[in-house]
């Protein structure tokens, strides 16, 4: 079992209800529905998501953050609001994530707004971050994709950015998360229980926290 993967304590019960309701005949399907038994689309959707390990489930998370960061960006345009991502920065993160020799038409990428407001969240990751940098240079982080424009595979990612005294942020470090990756890692002792645990929780809260600005946004 991947490491922070430890079935909670009715996964077991639901798994089994989501194969035996896929595998019953039509009576045996209305016959679970009459007695409650019948998974939900919340059922379901606890055993996908438990399907994909904890690794995969960081990699979604990322790539959600960022699909859900688009329509904040065109609110505070919208609403003549300050936004948080200028383009000397998205530039900077696409030279970081493509390289600088690579046709950025190539691949598409995508930035989540910026997170700053946790100290003791940013201090976390930045710990996860490789480099050659002390964690407390690390003052905000972003989530971004890369989809490549030839086969449309999309790799998330997250990127440690330090302020600068006039108020720009600089890339101090990139790191990949997609699952296979983060797999590997752990496999190799890269990345162990604790920091997959790390990742997990603040992608899932950062994750929460962008539905809520969005949604703010709206109301404002």
């Amino acid at each position: 079992m991947a490491a922070g993967d430890g079935v909670e304590p009715d996964i077991a019960d639901l798994q089994g209800r989501v194969e035996r309701y896929d595998e019953a005949s039509l009576l045996g399907k209305a016959t679970m529905r009459l007695a409650n038994l019948a998974p939900d689309a919340a059922g379901r959707e606890r055993v996908r998501r438990h399907g994909l390990r904890i690794e995969g489930r960081i990699a979604e998370d990322v790539a959600q953050t960022v699909r859900d960061s688009q329509p904040i960006w065109e609110l505070l345009v919208q609403k003549g609001l300050p936004e948080d991502l200028s383009v000397r920065e998205l530039n900077d993160i696409r030279s970081w994530l493509l390289g600088r020799h690579v046709p950025h038409a190539s691949a598409v990428t995508s930035v989540s707004t910026r997170f700053s407001r946790n100290p003791a969240r940013v201090a976390a990751l930045a710990a996860v971050f490789p480099g050659d940098f002390a964690a407390s240079e690390v003052t905000a982080y972003r989530y971004a994709t890369v989809t490549s424009e030839a086969d449309g595979v999309e790799e998330p990612f997250i990127v440690a950015l330090r302020e600068l005294p006039d108020g720009r942020n600089a890339v101090l470090a990139t790191m990949l998360v997609a699952g296979v990756f983060l797999r590997h890692e752990q496999e190799f002792g890269a990345l162990d229980e604790t920091v997959l645990g790390t990742l997990a929780r603040s992608v899932e809260s950062d994750l929460q926290s962008t539905a809520e600005t969005h949604r703010a946004l709206l109301d404002a």
